[in-house]
């Protein structure tokens, strides 16, 4: 009761003293405290101070090139909160500082996923609820607006309830009256917690874009660095009617936001604020424990003695409060009326008055998991095994029941396969184990209806070896997963799949010759038969400006080895002798006839030489073909014709010939010895291959 009665007492006395203080400057010129987002001439980023006084100009007080200020700023106790953005080629980058004024120095935060509901140069800090405010553009309707409250720790801004107009300033009293200036010029009372807005009156001027207002908790007196069509100002404004009087107007036409004083509400000789406070909170449920360490010095640095009172809320409901001593340590059990990110407020006080407010974010209820580690993907016998681990945290440092936390796992690379709602941190499949073929998952946590950021595993091969007649078709992106990529003069120019001409390229190099190897997946090759390889190839060509035409250009060197492993040293059988690349048009690069000295498995390296030349090389497909000793038929076409039709291969063999039929990863899909023959196959390339014949053809 006795505290009650001293806060009723301290109220109605700083009441009367609001009521009776004219709204006029003090005697002494208020110092201001603003950061430049722009002036005409150019300007140093950082905070300006601007005294408040007829004529007054922005002058550096902390300069800071990373301080460019344009998603915000406010202060509170003796500390600047920062956002700034760029816009970069496209790119959003974003970063968040805290400048202390103790110190004299800012912190930075970058590796956060700010957007632009985060960004609003409307802010203000309430010293009643502890809370920053900021008008901030909506998340799912950018031409709405909502009010939001600001996350000190990291800048992110929480929206509390839409508002109907945009305010292109806010500023709060010592009472924790919350006002704002809109686009039309009216000055307006805006409630805390539900963005309504009420009329004051008019200031009489015309704002534009970006600017800031601060209210002086002494007189009363708000402060508005205001910008209009004719460049930026300060002026003061009567919170009781709106009006607006001119003090100054800024000679570079500067643009200011984050207005504010160095100013407190805590009364001389009350406690500082407490220490160390915390918060824990029983799983996903709103029950939870403050704790905190009661000051030992109050504003005027004199030690402190007696009993002091606090209380706990948020916003400006009250969750506990009760009596102690200096220096001793408090917990407190609370019940959180709000879930997700709630901030708790300290207050401390004794007979002189309220103390400074000490204030902490932290997460309510179920948060959203983040993104799962360690998501690791292997070849164990026939399957293939997925594990990863879920962090224990959330993305805002919540809970996350790992128990009741799901994932949606997708198989890739081709995402053929999508399985929701998987539950456990091991996935297992069998692999089919024709030919040599990449794996890798995406896999997505999901938790009380919160998705989690996507996680992309390792890639891995599976399958031993490839056998002949084997062919990649390199338009699509995913087969050159099975090639290995050296480069060799370590130029980080070398081969790699190109998006926009949808087949591989071997970029021109910046040494003077080239030296760059794209290796195949293990191949089985026999003793007894003979192989020919062939690949298809083009240079980049060369634009003729004067004709306005793509011309032949030499593009570098290709040549095939072989080898038994997957290396440059392992590459010693020359199969196709070095060429050069020139024509601009597709073209088949084939070899002779080889034989292997022994049945194994081995490599075949395409490898890219020569000079230096600036145009690229291209590759669109890799093929090795056998012939098993059996008489070749020849180049006679109708000793076997293929062709496709609605979705089956369609096959003509008047010689009754022992064909089989292949997928472009190896994989053999059909065998048949049959004179005509229909097989259903997915969409893809295939070889139809017999003894010294093959053909290919293309499935829609």
């Amino acid at each position: 009761m006795k505290q009650n009665l001293l806060r009723l007492a301290t109220a109605a006395l700083i009441g009367a003293a609001s009521a009776t203080t004219p709204a006029i400057a003090q005697s002494e010129p208020v110092t201001l405290y603003g950061l430049i987002t722009y002036s005409e001439s150019g300007h140093s980023n950082g905070i300006h101070t601007i005294e408040a006084t007829e004529g007054a100009q922005p002058e550096p007080f902390y300069s800071d090139g990373d301080m460019i200020s344009n998603g915000g700023a406010v202060y509170a106790e003796e500390k600047c909160y920062v956002l700034s953005y760029l816009d970069f080629f496209g790119t959003m980058m974003w970063w968040y500082q805290i400048y202390d004024f103790d110190t004299d120095q800012a912190s930075m935060i970058t590796d956060l996923t700010w957007d632009i509901k985060d960004a609003g140069s409307a802010t203000t800090y309430d010293p009643v609820t502890g809370n920053a405010y900021s008008i901030c553009i909506d998340a799912t309707d950018h031409s709405k607006f909502t009010l939001s409250t600001i996350n000190f720790d990291n800048g992110f801004k929480n929206p509390v309830a839409p508002i109907d107009q945009q305010m292109c300033a806010m500023a709060a009293d010592a009472k924790g009256t919350l006002y704002g200036i809109g686009m039309d010029g009216n000055l307006y009372t805006i409630d805390k917690f539900t963005a309504k807005y009420k009329l004051v009156g008019p200031t009489g001027i015309k704002p534009q874009s970006n600017q800031s207002a601060v209210i002086d908790w002494k007189t009363n007196l708000m402060y508005w660095s205001a910008y209009t069509a004719d460049g930026g100002a300060l002026y003061t404004v009567d919170v009781k009617t709106g009006q607006a009087t001119l003090l100054s107007t800024y000679n570079d036409r500067q643009q200011i936001v984050g207005l504010f004083i160095r100013q407190t509400a805590s009364a001389s000789g009350a406690p500082e604020s407490v220490q160390d406070i915390s918060t824990t909170f029983e799983k996903a449920t709103t029950k939870g424990t403050i704790s905190f360490t009661a000051p030992t010095l109050d504003t005027n640095g004199e030690a402190l003695s007696g009993e002091l009172f606090y209380t706990v809320k948020i916003n400006e409901e009250i969750l506990a409060r009760g009596t102690t001593q200096p220096g001793a340590t408090v917990k407190e059990n609370i019940v959180s009326p709000s879930i997700g990110d709630c901030r708790f407020t300290v207050y401390i006080s004794n007979a002189s008055g309220e103390g400074r407010p000490a204030s902490i974010n932290s997460w309510v209820g179920p948060d959203t998991p983040r993104k799962v580690e360690n998501l690791t993907l292997a070849v164990e016998g026939s399957e293939l095994v997925l594990t990863w681990q879920l962090p224990e945290r959330g993305v805002n440092e919540g809970y996350v029941d790992p128990e009741q936390t799901r994932y949606t796992i997708i198989r890739g690379p081709y995402q053929d396969m999508t399985i929701d709602a998987f539950q456990g941190t091991e996935f297992r499949e069998p692999y089919d184990p024709e030919g040599v073929n990449p794996h890798m998952y995406l896999v997505t946590p999901k938790y009380e209806g919160k998705n989690g950021e996507t996680a992309m595993s390792n890639t891995v091969l599976s399958g031993e070896y490839c056998e002949p007649p084997y062919a990649e078709d390199l338009t699509d992106p995913f087969r050159s997963l099975v090639f290995t990529t050296i480069d060799a003069n370590n130029d980080e120019c070398t081969w790699f799949y190109d998006w926009d001409a949808e087949a591989m390229k071997c970029e021109w190099p910046i040494e003077p010759t080239s030296d760059d190897w794209l290796i195949s997946a293990p191949v089985m090759l026999q003793a007894d038969k003979e192989y020919t390889a062939t690949i298809d190839i083009r240079s980049e060509g060369k634009w003729n400006y004067n004709e306005q035409i793509y011309e032949d250009v030499y593009a570098g060197t290709l040549s095939m080895m072989l080898g038994s492993e997957a290396t440059v040293e392992a590459m010693s059988t020359e199969v196709i002798k070095p060429t050069d690349v020139v024509s601009m048009e597709w073209h088949t690069l084939s070899s002779e006839p080889f034989k292997v000295p022994a049945t194994g498995i081995y490599h075949l390296g395409l490898h890219h030489s020569g000079e230096r030349s600036i145009y690229n090389t291209y590759l669109k497909s890799f093929e090795v073909t056998s012939f098993s000793g059996i008489s070749a038929v020849g180049p006679d076409e109708a000793a076997l014709r293929a062709s496709s039709a609605n979705g089956s291969i369609c096959i003509d063999n008047p010689q009754a010939l022992d064909i089989i039929v292949v997928a472009t990863d190896g994989r053999v899909v059909a065998r048949t010895s049959d004179i005509v023959a229909n097989i259903a196959v997915a969409p893809g390339l295939y070889i139809i291959a017999a003894p010294g014949n093959s053909v290919k053809v293309a499935v829609k």
